[in-house]
């Protein structure tokens, strides 16, 4: 296409210097004296000139186009890792288009596979539910045909905790799809940090009670961010709910915060220290730890560090004298 256009661009420059040449040849020669002549020929030759120069100039126009548009054709067809090139700095015309090609198809690249990275781990997370409802299906069958109705009672409480399990990781992969489909999230609320905490740790402390766990927060009131109020109480929620998940009865919570350039939420709980591996590993969707809980989905923290990216804040997690933390930083206004 490129290609074409540019044999045009030649040809138009070809006929419009002739064209010049031959009107101006027929207004000297009709109108003009011999100077006058000789004067509008030299000036037909210039015109002429400049327009046959003109036409060079178009490659350094066309060629990174027409690479582009090559670059363009194979990404369409699959080619995720196509990306466009620059042509040296006799091309600079279109450094800033090519830039913003590769930054598009890198994007594209991410996406895709990202979407199959989440079904993966979609297939292989919901196989085992799936595998131990039907299994348990089979054994209420034997139990129903052998009249054991204590069996077929065990067997059905298991169905429906499979059927829970399978529920709550169906509604968690809903929520970590949503959010990628925030950006850019509107930034219409002023949050008080404070007051979501307080709040769902009113309703999360009979939890923590049965399992022996004391959950203090120490926040800042006066603290204000600006975002999403919904979303970043699904994020603090996720956090308390991690933090009491793994947390052995008898132990505690601690939520903090402090000034810093913002405010940073320390959310501390007992708990053996993890390795440098697992700390940078436990925000990945999916990522369960040789000590994960069997009723994690590992998408809690995957969630709150698309949240938290979305408010321009950051995330992440540490080993502490009193257990493990994970921290959050937020922008304040």
């Amino acid at each position: 296409m490129m290609r074409r256009l540019l044999i045009l661009h030649w040809i138009s420059a070809v006929v419009m210097a002739m064209a010049l040449v031959f009107l101006l040849f027929i207004l000297v020669v009709k109108y003009g004296n011999a100077d006058a002549r000789v004067f509008g020929a030299g000036l037909a030759v210039i015109g002429a000139f400049f327009s046959l120069m003109a036409a060079p100039s178009s490659v350094h126009i066309t060629k990174p186009l027409e690479r582009l548009e090559e670059s363009a054709l194979r990404l369409a067809a699959g080619n995720l890792s196509a990306r466009a090139e620059l042509l040296g700095e006799r091309h600079m015309v279109g450094k800033e288009l090519v830039n913003a090609f590769n930054i598009m198809a890198e994007k594209v690249e991410s996406m895709v596979r990202g979407g199959k990275e989440l079904m993966a781990n979609v297939s292989h997370e919901m196989r085992s539910p799936l595998a131990r409802i039907r299994i348990a299906g089979e054994c209420l069958k034997d139990a129903l045909d052998r009249g054991d109705s204590e069996d077929a009672r065990n067997m059905l409480q298991t169905m429906w905790e499979d059927i829970e399990e399978a529920d709550k990781m169906i509604g968690r992969i809903l929520e970590f799809s949503k959010v990628d489909l925030l950006e850019p999230l509107p930034m219409a609320d002023e949050v008080r940090p404070a007051e979501i905490l307080d709040d769902l740790a009113r309703t999360l402390k009979p939890f923590a009670r049965s399992k022996q766990i004391a959950m203090t927060l120490a926040l800042d009131s006066s603290v204000l961010v600006a975002g999403d109020r919904e979303w970043l109480r699904s994020a603090f929620k996720n956090l308390l709910e991690n933090a009491l998940r793994y947390t052995d009865p008898g132990g505690a919570i601690n939520v903090t915060s402090r000034k810093n350039g913002g405010v940073i939420i320390e959310f501390t709980n007992t708990f053996p220290p993890l390795d440098a591996a697992e700390l940078q590993s436990i925000f990945e969707p999916f990522y369960r730890g040789a000590t994960s809980h069997s009723d994690g989905t590992g998408l809690g923290l995957a969630i709150v560090k698309k949240i938290i990216g979305l408010h321009h804040g950051d995330v992440g997690a540490k080993n502490v004298p009193e257990g493990f933390q994970v921290w959050v930083r937020l922008p304040v206004i």
